[in-house]
């Protein structure tokens, strides 16, 4: 299970998608960005999985999204080792 956050640049312009992290199995990989205690990666990738981010602040504001398949995700946490 993948997890991303999209968040308007200024004047509304489109803006990509930041990896927040992955989860696979019982096992969470955070992004360095987002490798606080604010923000948590729980659960089962396979089942309920969930985010939570903690002390939200003005600056949280976004949409966030969660990304599974198996085959997609299996690949990606490959590419997520290789570039870490």
């Amino acid at each position: 299970m993948l997890w991303y956050r999209h968040r308007s640049a200024a004047g509304g312009q489109p803006r990509d998608m930041d990896p927040i992290g992955l989860l696979h199995y019982e096992n969470a990989d955070v992004e360095k960005t987002f490798a606080t205690e604010r923000f948590n990666i729980t659960g089962h990738s396979k089942g309920r999985a969930q985010l939570t981010i903690s002390n939200m602040k003005p600056a949280d504001s976004a949409e966030y999204f969660c990304a599974a398949r198996s085959t997609v995700c299996h690949l990606l946490r490959l590419l997520y080792k290789k570039l870490q």
